[in-house]
C-alpha cells in the first residue's frame, strides 16, 4: 500500500491546554484576536470618507439652493397652448372636442383635465 503525499493535510488545532485554539496546518500561523479587539481603520480610508462625505453635503446644497430652471421658449409655447385652449373651453375640460381631450391628456400624461382648470 502506497502512501499519497500529495493528498491534503488534515487540520489540527494548535495551542495550549484552555488557551483559545486557531485550527489550521502545523506551523501555520493564524492571527487570532481577542474578543474586544477591533483592527485600526488606515487613514487613506478616514480621508476618503471625509471627502465622499463633503462631496455628498455639497451636492445636497447645490440642490436645495440653487435656483430654479428658467422657463425655456419650449415650456412657454406649452403654456401658451394650454392658456389658450384653457380659454376656449372656459376652463371646463368636458367642453372641449374629444380630439382635443385625447390631445391634451397625451401631452400632460393624463392630466388634461387638471391642466386645463389650472391654465394661466
Amino acid at each position: 500500500m502506497a502512501i499519497n503525499t500529495n493528498a491534503p493535510r488534515e487540520k489540527k488545532a494548535v495551542g495550549l491546554p484552555g488557551e483559545k485554539k486557531a485550527v489550521g496546518l502545523p506551523g501555520e500561523k493564524k492571527a487570532v484576536g481577542l474578543p474586544g479587539e477591533k483592527k485600526a481603520v488606515g487613514l487613506p480610508v478616514i480621508i476618503l470618507a471625509v471627502v465622499l462625505g463633503l462631496a455628498l453635503i455639497g451636492f445636497i446644497g447645490y440642490r436645495a439652493f440653487n435656483p430654479p430652471q428658467a422657463h425655456t421658449a419650449a415650456m412657454q409655447t406649452f403654456d401658451d397652448y394650454m392658456s389658450a385652449k384653457a380659454k376656449l373651453c372656459n376652463r371646463d375640460f368636458s367642453k372641449l372636442s374629444k380630439a382635443d381631450q385625447a390631445e391634451i391628456n397625451g401631452k400632460t400624461m393624463g392630466h388634461g383635465a387638471d391642466a386645463i382648470r389650472s391654465a394661466k
